[in-house]
């Protein structure tokens, strides 16, 4: 663990033991039940709500359920991990290459000779048959049956790893064909769980906690990652703490005294200030909503959501922010780089530690850092961010 200032950098999967951020809470009995994917699908959901140990919260079980209910499948889409398909023919192992196209949350790597590595997600997985009906609109039966064998040999090993996800593998599917029977059709001979292999293939997950400026800017990397937030429409934020800015600090500390003084009290009239009418609102809201017919839970949630507007970016956040070791050398490349803000940079001087102590350290290890020009932490020599 590693902290400055109230930033916060925590290693949560690497591919082996999950790790539970001490921010989060502790877990009731009831909850983080259930292997790797099953535990980091919930604790990614419960960052959301702030509901680790929450007295009337949902355990392991009942939280998937509820999410795969609602359709919350953001949260599934954290953990990656490979299957290795083996053909009796490059021609069938490539037309199975092709009914993976378009599809988000997946890798696709041709190996030697027959053999197809296929990496998912959970959400990728439940969502197959939905992508499967976009491509039958421009394609063929022939090739869309491809997609749905593919898909339905991923499901029985994704229902093995993930039982409390997934469920007991159903014995034939909506052709009334068995895997096996769907297998041999496709031309596969046999599908495993193999180890990641190389910078795609591989995934980590941090919790980070700093400002929601910080965040508003962390959530622009969409490309190869997964990312879940704290949300203001669910959480109450009204004693929730305001990060301040590292540059101001730094600023702060080189005045005078009564300066100093002055600038500080002028920063803490702000956050009150915001957090009253924060509260104002919401204790407005609600019963004026409820007024109106709308449920009380649904009227407390949508008060936040009105009042939040008033809170500052300053305002403290924590998310889970799960990449491929590729999109995470490019994010370190552009948020660790001397002309980044200066927040996101110290942030990721607590990052690039946690990756290089990974699993996948040694995609990390050339990566040196120097004193950044502003003074404020270091900065990746040769980091591309402009």
């Amino acid at each position: 663990m590693s902290e400055h200032d109230g930033l916060h950098a925590e290693l949560v999967w690497d591919g082996g033991d999950i790790h539970i951020p001490a921010a989060m809470g502790t877990p009731k009995t009831d909850q983080m039940q259930g292997g790797p994917v099953e535990k980091v699908s919930e604790l990614s959901c419960r960052i959301c709500y702030d509901s680790l140990g929450a007295v009337k919260s949902r355990g392991t079980q009942a939280n998937l359920d509820h999410v795969k209910e609602v359709k919350h499948y953001s949260v599934l889409a954290h953990h990656h991990w490979p299957i290795e398909f083996t053909f009796t023919s490059m021609g069938e192992r490539d037309r199975c290459v092709l009914a993976c196209l378009n599809r988000p949350g997946i890798w696709v790597r041709r190996g030697n000779g027959t053999t197809l590595r296929l990496t998912l997600n959970p959400r990728a997985l439940l969502e197959w048959d939905e992508w499967t009906k976009h491509l039958s609109e421009d394609d063929s039966e022939y090739e869309t049956r491809w997609a749905r064998w593919l898909g339905r040999a991923a499901l029985r090993l994704w229902c093995i790893k993930a039982p409390m996800l997934f469920g007991e593998f159903p014995v034939l599917d909506e052709k009334g064909e068995t895997v096996d029977n769907s297998m041999r059709q496709a031309g596969i001979r046999s599908a495993r769980w193999a180890e990641p292999v190389g910078k795609h293939e591989s995934w980590v997950s941090i919790y980070m906690r700093g400002s929601r400026g910080f965040s508003h800017e962390q959530v622009r990397h969409g490309m190869f990652t997964a990312v879940s937030q704290r949300s203001t429409r669910y959480v109450d934020e009204s004693s929730s703490p305001w990060i301040q800015h590292p540059l101001v600090v730094a600023y702060l500390e080189s005045l005078p005294l009564g300066e100093r003084d002055l600038l500080e009290r002028q920063i803490a009239a702000s956050e009150t200030a915001g957090k009253a009418t924060y509260d104002s609102l919401i204790d407005k809201l609600q019963p004026w909503l409820k007024a109106r017919g709308v449920d009380t839970f649904t009227a407390r949630k949508q008060a936040r959501g009105a009042a939040r507007g008033y809170l500052g970016n300053a305002l403290q956040t924590e998310l889970i922010f799960s990449a491929s070791v590729f999109e995470w050398l490019h994010v370190l490349d552009m948020r660790c780089a001397d002309a980044a803000d200066a927040e996101i940079r110290l942030i990721y001087n607590l990052v690039l530690p946690i990756l290089k102590a990974s699993r996948y350290g040694h995609f990390f290890s050339h990566l040196s850092m120097a004193p950044a020009s502003d003074g404020l932490g270091q900065a990746l020599v040769g980091g591309g961010a402009r």
